[in-house]
């Protein structure tokens, strides 16, 4: 069986992401990071939007099931392949079809990407009758709590070096600490995982309860790091001044990692330019940060219950 006898290969039609104005649609782009949601924009004219479930291909083999409505990206030379189904699909079924595709992708490369011609002629081979995944994706993520209204009467522009100590520390590299047993995380400046490449034999550097940002790579990138652990001279970590506050910390990072579009490559997050941030804080009518408000903001953010899971 091939996989033009079960789904309708597309190609999508859509500019770049950047040419989008903030939406409801997820835009779906390369790789298999956040399952390939980019972002959520605005649709533009003339763009092709899907509004049945289906499996988006990209040009390297990385295949992901998307909900509908969503928008694929199609500008340039590597744009998505949406496989549309012929039939009605359970969602084990589509996850069953994306894996054998995913199974294939040392075949491609950027010297040889997927077409929809040549994708439409791969064999495939049917789900076994009544076949349902272990679980379903939802139950991998937490549930999205309800948002409370928060009201802000007066936003203060507050230095950095006043809300938080900035520290920076040098720690063996990855290739020279011991991995066994491996019982401390080593923080760098990836972007998944909470920052943690890895975890090693070595004695942390750092406490639980402190932000990290990366200083290289996508520069401003912040976790909140629930363990003890060490990090290299790229990440800078965040302690509040005053006490352990955890709302307060999870804010600063967030108003850092917002400003995180100033840097790149030719202009990376040094310590001297953190040093030099101010954020806006909500203060109350003294001038003193609200510490109330702050919480709330953090209560309504996604994952914030992971505070009390772990008791920072």
């Amino acid at each position: 069986m091939k996989i033009r006898d079960k789904f309708k290969p597309q190609n999508a039609l859509s500019k770049g992401f950047d040419s989008h104005i903030e939406g409801d649609v997820p835009f779906i782009t390369n790789g298999f990071y956040n399952n390939g949601i980019q972002g959520f924009v605005t649709p533009l004219p003339r763009e092709r939007i899907f509004n049945e479930k289906a499996i988006c291909v990209s040009a390297f083999c990385e295949a992901t099931v998307q909900k509908a409505p969503f928008l694929p990206r199609g500008n340039g030379g590597s744009g998505l392949i949406v496989l549309t189904p012929l039939v009605k699909m359970s969602d084990s079924e589509l996850y069953y079809y994306a894996a054998q595709i995913n199974h294939r992708r040392w075949r491609f490369s950027y010297g040889r990407m997927v077409t929809s011609d040549r994708l439409a002629e791969w064999d495939i081979i049917e789900p076994p009758k009544g076949f349902e995944i272990p679980y379903k994706p939802t139950d991998l993520v937490p549930d999205i709590q309800k948002k409370t209204p928060v009201s802000i009467e007066n936003i203060k522009e507050i230095p950095l070096p006043k809300l938080c100590t900035i520290e920076r520390r040098y720690a063996p590299y990855m290739n020279q600490v011991d991995l066994i047993p491996r019982r401390t995380p080593y923080v760098t400046t990836t972007e998944n995982n909470n920052g943690i490449a890895m975890k090693c034999n070595e004695d942390p550097l750092f406490e639980k309860g402190t932000v990290t940002i990366s200083l290289d790579g996508i520069c401003g990138t912040a976790f909140f790091q629930f363990d003890n652990f060490i990090a290299g001279e790229k990440t800078a970590v965040l302690r509040v001044r005053e006490g352990k506050n955890p709302y307060l910390l999870f804010y600063i990072a967030a108003m850092v990692r917002l400003r995180s579009w100033r840097y790149h490559y030719g202009r990376k997050l040094s310590m001297g330019r953190l040093e030099q941030m101010s954020i806006p804080v909500p203060v109350n009518k003294t001038g003193s940060i609200d510490s109330g408000i702050v919480k709330k903001l953090v209560e309504n953010s996604y994952g914030s219950n992971l505070f009390e899971k772990y008791k920072v």
